[in-house]
């Protein structure tokens, strides 16, 4: 099965990158219910965003988004998988830049 595909094959997915982030953006989605239900006053706004080129350096997802004018955050958590370590985050928005 070609990886780039996208396949759909008796209600399951399959190809490259189909389920390698499933957990952390199960955990992103959940945490932000839960600050919605809570119903904290938060200083902005906040955007759960997925985007899929993580590992390509975010040509055509984070970076064509904050190109557009998509991402105007003062601060930004990426969940993308670290070997179970925080990383230390690098400048934003000028990493983008």
């Amino acid at each position: 099965m070609d990886p780039f595909s996208g396949a759909l094959q008796e209600d399951r997915l399959y190809g490259r990158g189909a389920g390698d982030d499933k957990g952390s953006v199960a955990a992103q989605v959940m945490a932000c219910l839960a600050l919605a239900r809570a119903g904290l006053s938060l200083p902005g706004c906040l955007r759960l965003v997925v985007v899929a080129d993580e590992e390509s350096g975010g040509l055509q997802g984070t970076r064509w988004l904050h190109g557009e004018g998509e991402l105007p955050a003062s601060a930004l958590v990426v969940g993308e998988q670290t070997d179970n370590h925080i990383a230390l985050p690098i400048a934003w928005p000028a990493a983008l830049t």
